[in-house]
Parts: structure tokens; sequence; C-alpha cells
């Protein structure tokens, strides 16, 4: 079964005014959440195939060289990157932030597909609660190394300033939450 985003916009509509009977929500809702699974996993295929069909093995080398032997690269320049991940960055920008899509692009060989999490973080910054510093701790945590704890700590400082509590609280576990406080 196919649904756009108008459909999917209209069953949130219906959940949030509450007129639909409780069963149809606890259906629709599960098949709203099956929707966006699905479609984060054809984004993230497709995020796959571009980075293939981009590849470049000198490049990927150097890259590689430069961070140290830690991780593997397809070899795009991040100018390039972003060019290519434009449109489904612009696609994205007006649906909910989903951390399914962020995980499984943090899960890639591939260190481009960690930097196109984060531009997808970025687009979604605005979206970003006090809960999700959790979800930013396995980004950090995972995969870590300066450039992308250093974009993380962005938006980690953005959290922290909206919630006192957060303030008063801080956040040091590791020596990658030291650096992002």
């Amino acid at each position: 079964m196919l649904y756009n985003i108008s459909a999917l916009e209209m069953f949130l509509g219906y959940l949030d005014t509450g007129s639909l009977p409780c069963f149809s929500q606890a259906i629709n809702s599960l098949a709203i959440r099956s929707i966006i699974i699905d479609r984060g996993n054809k984004m993230i295929n497709r995020i796959r195939e571009i980075l293939n069909e981009n590849a470049d093995a000198e490049q990927s080398k150097k890259m590689f060289a430069y961070m140290k032997n830690r991780f593997e690269f397809a070899g795009i320049p991040k100018p390039k990157l972003k060019e290519l991940i434009k449109p489904f960055i612009k696609k994205t920008a007006k649906e909910p932030l989903n951390w399914n899509l962020i995980f499984e692009l943090w899960e890639c060989d591939k260190r481009e597909a960690q930097y196109v999490a984060l531009e997808y973080l970025q687009k979604h910054r605005k979206q970003l609660v006090p809960k999700d510093i959790d979800n930013l701790k396995t980004l950090i945590v995972k995969k870590s190394w300066w450039e992308t704890v250093d974009t993380i700590d962005a938006f980690v400082g953005d959290i922290v300033m909206m919630d006192k509590a957060l303030k008063r609280q801080g956040i040091l576990l590791r020596i990658w939450y030291k650096r992002i406080k």
C-alpha cells in the first residue's frame, strides 16, 4: 500500500484532533510509522547509490590517510557531496526528524554517509529537543572523530542553551562529552 506525504499529513491531522476512534488511531499510527521507516530505507539506498556512483578511489586513499586511517571514504570531497545530496536534504526539510534514518546513515561504511547524517541534522536543527541528547551522545561515541564531534557539539549546545536544567547539570561522560561541554 503506497501513501504520499499528503496522506501522511492527513493521518497525523486526524490523530492530533482525536477524530479517529482509538483502534483506528493505533492502526494508522503503526501504518504511518512503517511508511516513515520504508521511506527512510529508500533514502538510505539512494544515498548509498550516490556514494557508489561518485566514488573516487584515488581521492578515497587521500581522505583515508588524512583521517589517520580510521574511516573508509568513497572519495567525494565535501563541496561535491553537499551538491549531490542537496535534493535529498531539501526533500526531507519539512518532514519530522527521523532518528532511524540518521542511525542507518551513521552505520554505513563510508564516512560520507555520516556527513550526510550531519547535513540532515543541520536541516532539522530547530526540531531538536532535550530528549534528543541521548541520540546525539550515541553519535558522539560511535565512529567519532574531531570533524563529526565538532559539528554535533553545536547541536548539543543549542539544546543545552534552551533548557536551564541541562545548563546546570552539564554533560560529561567520556572524552568526547568533555569536548562538547
